[in-house]
């Protein structure tokens, strides 16, 4: 779980450096991809990340499908 943990806030941090906005500028919201088996904990770190930074993560939850 920590290892997930792990990977899905330097993912959020990593949402949250591309395309910085100009020096002093304001960012509203980030938008995240995210595998639909990580939902539960992402989801509780992008609600963290919003609390202590005022950016919303929007995220789009999406599932492998099976090539079976």
């Amino acid at each position: 779980m920590k290892r997930w943990t792990a990977a899905i806030g330097a993912t959020v941090l990593a949402l949250g450096l591309t395309g910085c906005p100009p020096f002093g500028a304001r960012r509203e919201a980030v938008m995240a991809y995210v595998v639909h088996l990580a939902q539960t904990p992402f989801e509780k770190l992008a609600d963290e990340f919003t609390r202590e930074t005022g950016i919303r993560v929007d995220a789009a939850y999406a599932c492998r499908r099976s090539l079976h």
